[in-house]
């Protein structure tokens, strides 16, 4: 038989099984399981609630995952109505035998939404075992006459889910220490060649591209990801892989590289030139309670250690901040970063430059906000006025207040008093005079 194309070769075929055992099904034999099917379809919404308790019974949290519990419910239905026409014999052996994805596409899924590989694994043997023991209590009840047959059969599933047990176990401990030794190893090399790379000993792009198995000719945008509540190991990865890959589907590329600089920080790469989708990463930052800096655009081998920098130094700027936020860009806060947090150096400027407008007064906030605007709008008081949504006669009248209170005109040292604004704004009523 000749798999269905795009489908996985996942077992062997029902056609080379009854060639294996050379024992084909006889017509006393199919007659025989057509009961056994017409329970199948009867008892499918009871069988499939079984089901759906037996995961909700592990997380309960999926219960409220409508998305999640239809998915499962399609892929109870569909395994069991495929089961149902295979003993039917509606079905030929060479259809039924193609493992079709929705048999088992709810694997990405619990993937993506935190379940490991131990934990998919169990709620798929106790479904199965859950199923089989519903199934066969309601075949032997119903079936006319219940031979010695039946009752090695009952015999030979216990002792078949007895040996799946303890195959399993062994299975999911040797899978996950081997993928454990082998993500280990691979993360340290990727880790040295990251290092390398920014340290300026690796500048071949060819061999630090394949080293990193990222392509560093194109453009990166770089991330510096910390875990503010300092949660379990275990949720930082995943929330970082998370994080990572809304980053990547949001620039519209599968081109990432994710390293561990410490155990509460990751570094990361994906490829973009244009990181238009900011709200988008603040947003899913703050969902997955992270702390993200992000760099700015770059292209190259210099670029990945430019971008990586920017994100560096705007994860430092904003440790300073009186409340840091969960997503901060480089050029949003670029000025910052060139000025070191000395607090008395940085209220004298702010005094100095703003002189009575760095009152504590609401007043003085309404003047400063409203002459930050002006300065942003190119001095344009019409554009000035439409931002704050007053008149552009208001806006003249309190630009004349903020220069008597500062005493000096407005253009007078203005990239001054800009700054001075901003650190207002981004660090707070501990820069204004009490």
């Amino acid at each position: 038989m000749t798999a269905n194309p795009g489908q996985p070769n996942l077992a062997v075929t029902a056609a080379e099984l009854i060639a294996h055992t050379g024992q084909p099904i006889s017509p006393q034999a199919r007659a025989a399981m057509e009961p056994l099917s017409r329970i199948l379809s009867r008892e499918m919404a009871r069988y499939i609630d079984n089901q759906m308790e037996n995961i909700y019974a592990q997380r309960p949290e999926f219960s409220t995952n409508e998305l999640f519990v239809e998915t499962v419910r399609e892929i109870c239905r569909y395994n069991i109505t495929a089961f149902a026409r295979i003993m039917a014999g509606s079905t030929p052996a060479e259809e039924a035998a193609a493992i079709r994805p929705e048999a088992f596409n709810s694997g990405a899924m619990m993937s993506k939404a935190g379940i490991s590989l131990p934990e998919l694994l169990e709620v798929y043997r106790r479904g199965q075992a859950l199923l089989l023991q519903d199934f066969l209590g309601q075949a032997f009840g119903e079936l006319e006459a219940a031979s010695p047959f039946n009752e090695i059969l009952h015999h030979c599933m216990i002792w078949w889910s007895a040996y799946v047990d303890g195959t399993l176990a062994h299975t999911v401990d040797g899978f996950v220490e081997d993928y454990e030794r082998l993500r280990t190893h691979f993360q340290a090399r990727r880790l040295r060649a990251v290092e390398a790379v920014l340290q300026g000993r690796l500048t071949d792009v060819a061999q630090a591209s394949a080293e990193l198995c990222y392509e560093l000719r194109a453009a990166h945008v770089g991330f510096v990801i910390t875990h503010p509540s300092g949660g379990a190991r275990g949720d930082f990865e995943s929330a970082v892989e998370r994080f990572v890959e809304h980053a990547g589907q949001a620039f519209g590329t599968r081109h990432t590289l994710v390293v561990p600089f410490n155990s509460g920080q990751k570094w990361a790469w994906v490829g973009a030139s244009d990181p238009r989708e900011a709200p988008s990463l603040a947003q899913c930052a703050a969902d997955l309670d992270l702390r993200v800096a992000m760099g700015g655009p770059a292209r190259g081998l210099p670029g990945f250690i430019t971008t990586n920098r920017q994100a560096h130094y705007a994860s430092l700027t904003v440790e300073d901040l009186p409340d840091i936020p969960s997503f901060a860009a480089y050029p949003d806060v670029a000025v910052l970063s060139l000025i070191k947090p000395d607090r008395n150096r940085i209220r004298a400027f702010v005094l100095d430059q703003l002189g009575g407008l760095a009152s504590r007064d609401p007043r003085m906030a309404e003047l400063r906000q409203t002459v930050a605007v002006f300065l942003h709008e190119g001095r344009h008081a019409p554009r000035t006025a439409e931002a704050l949504h007053t008149h552009k006669n208001t806006v003249h009248y309190r630009i004349a207040r903020a220069e008597e209170a500062r005493r000096r005109p407005i253009q007078e040292k203005a990239l001054e008093l800009e700054l001075a604004l901003r650190l207002v704004a981004d660090y707070g009523d501990w820069t204004l005079a009490d």
